[in-house]
């Protein structure tokens, strides 16, 4: 089932102020009145807007307290309720986020808030609150024709693949801080942390997509990494553990750690090795939505997302490359695959098939 959709989505309100770098003296310029969008350019700002958004990692907002509120949480709970002071409502976040842009390598851009009605998550009809930013502009150029010919020339803009930061706020589970989806396509680093932790102040939500990204991901970096260097696996061993694992997420619909160790390592001190890896990994996990460390629940079982592992799987990739000669693609029994050395010392693999394709 699609969780999220954006068909048929209605833009209600509209406004965009230019935020920039007070670190580096640049200006905070508020709209009074709302952004005028051209009918025929509805659909492109919509597709703009939301494509990016993935219904695969959820935040809430933080909790906060009298002395400390978390300020775009209020705001967003007022307009749920009221958009009769959109404008103002507006410039109120547009201000927040001009005092986090502190940090030199924060770009500047538009800052365009939105308010949208008949978003479908869940089956449910909701509105939402798009908070969207826009950084980086491209140069295209435009060809005209006139009477006898064309003209060229250029312009600059935003291309229509997607923002470059972006919160959309969901009218969903309000009492626990609403759901939250975050797009920053542009900055991965720890300097672009300022847009989940200091301005919105959000919180991932552990879901079982997020919980079986991650523990693929561990599985992977222990065969491919801590195993390889502890034990000397050779390329042959290390593809057998591969391809188990891979198997092991296509054929539960459970994930238990106890089970995994036990159904993919055969050696004591493989499955002590694991167990000993998989408490450090989780203790300084950070999902790639960006999140902090430590903010992900140490759980050891949960039920398989089967959307995080048609997008993992890859991770566990079955091959063997030998030399600049060949690539061996191993995808089922790896007792049909041997390995030796001739007397002249040249390694070699020998395969066993029924039919030939």
């Amino acid at each position: 089932m699609e969780l999220l959709k954006f068909e048929g989505v209605e833009i209600e309100h509209l406004l965009t102020h230019f935020v920039g770098n007070k670190t580096n003296e640049e200006e905070l310029i508020l709209s009074n009145e709302p952004t005028h969008v051209d009918e025929s350019t509805i659909a492109y700002l919509t597709k703009y807007f939301l494509e990016p958004f993935k219904a695969e990692f959820y935040y809430k907002f933080r909790d906060g307290d009298e002395f400390n509120p978390n300020k775009v949480f209020t705001i967003a709970k007022k307009l749920f309720g009221d958009q009769g002071d959109f404008v103002n409502d507006s410039q109120s976040i547009a201000r927040l986020l001009f005092d986090h842009m502190t940090h030199p390598k924060i770009k500047s851009g538009e800052l365009n808030i939105v308010y949208m009605r008949d978003v479908i998550f869940d089956d449910e009809v909701v509105t939402a609150i798009g908070v969207f930013k826009s950084e980086n502009k491209a140069t295209f150029l435009k060809m005209t024709q006139k009477d006898n010919g064309f003209s060229i020339g250029h312009d600059e803009g935003y291309e229509l693949k997607g923002i470059d930061k972006g919160a959309l706020i969901l009218n969903t589970d309000h009492e626990d801080g609403y759901k939250v989806l975050i797009v920053d396509s542009k900055n991965k680093n720890s300097d672009a942390q300022f847009w989940i932790d200091s301005f919105l102040q959000l919180d991932p939500i552990s879901n079982e997509y997020v919980q079986t990204a991650q523990v693929m991901s561990m599985a992977k970096e222990f065969l491919t990494s801590k195993m390889k260097e502890e034990f000397e696996l050779n390329k042959a061993e290390q593809v057998d553990l591969l391809q188990k694992s891979k198997e092991y997420f296509n054929q539960r619909e459970e994930f238990d750690e106890e089970e995994f160790a036990e159904s993919i390592f055969t050696e004591p001190e493989h499955k002590k090795s694991f167990r000993e890896f998989k408490n450090e990994y989780k203790d300084s996990l950070t999902p790639s939505t960006g999140a902090s460390d430590n903010e992900t629940e140490k759980v050891s079982r949960f039920p398989i997302s089967e959307d995080a592992v048609k997008k993992k799987q890859g991770l566990f990739k079955s091959v063997i490359k030998l030399d600049k000669n060949f690539t061996l693609y191993v995808h089922g029994n790896r007792d049909r695959m041997k390995q030796g050395s001739d007397p002249d010392g040249r390694r070699y693999y020998k395969l066993y098939f029924d039919r030939e394709k």
